[in-house]
């Protein structure tokens, strides 16, 4: 069977990673592709921000690689740019995904801040500001090539409807 790819989309405190954990035991065999995992690798500390570009190549190539493998992918990242989300997207469809989900963790703003300062990388309010407002001008749509689209300001609630189907 072909693998499948779980997109996770979100501010930073929504709880995507906690969501990918989840993710990745109900659909195992599956690897987790993190960009704070890549940061760390890449520059020696997840709270260094680095190129974007250069994160973005690195977990693409990760992604096909496990799909290749025959893998179900997690995506774990903000995801918030809406052209690298559709080159995503197309990517894992041209290099055998067989069913695309998009998770948006749509966690208020305020939750996300708390949760941030709570945190070992701290991102700065003006930059979840601007998330928030990228978000808001290009909110993830089926358009970009989602086969589903899961909304929701929790990831509980979304394990619970997933160990639910």
């Amino acid at each position: 069977m072909r693998p499948s790819a779980h997109i996770l989309i979100g501010l930073p405190g929504s709880g995507k990673s906690t969501l990918a954990r989840r993710l990745a035991e109900l659909y195992a065999p599956a690897s987790i592709v993190s960009s704070d995992e890549i940061r760390k690798h890449l520059y020696g500390d997840e709270a260094i921000q680095g190129e974007a570009a250069r994160v973005f190549r690195f977990a693409r190539s990760n992604l096909l690689a496990a799909m290749r493998a025959g893998r179900n992918v997690i995506y774990d990242a903000t995801n918030i740019n809406p052209r690298f989300r559709r080159l995503t997207l197309h990517e894992l469809r041209e290099n055998g995904a067989r069913w695309i989900i998009g998770y948006w963790l749509d966690v208020p703003l305020p939750i996300c801040q708390q949760r941030n300062r709570d945190r070992h990388r701290i991102v700065p309010d003006a930059v979840l500001l601007r998330m928030v407002e990228e978000l808001r001008r290009s909110p993830p749509s089926f358009h970009e090539g989602f086969d589903e689209l899961v909304i929701t300001g929790e990831a509980v609630q979304i394990c619970a409807d997933v160990e639910g189907r």
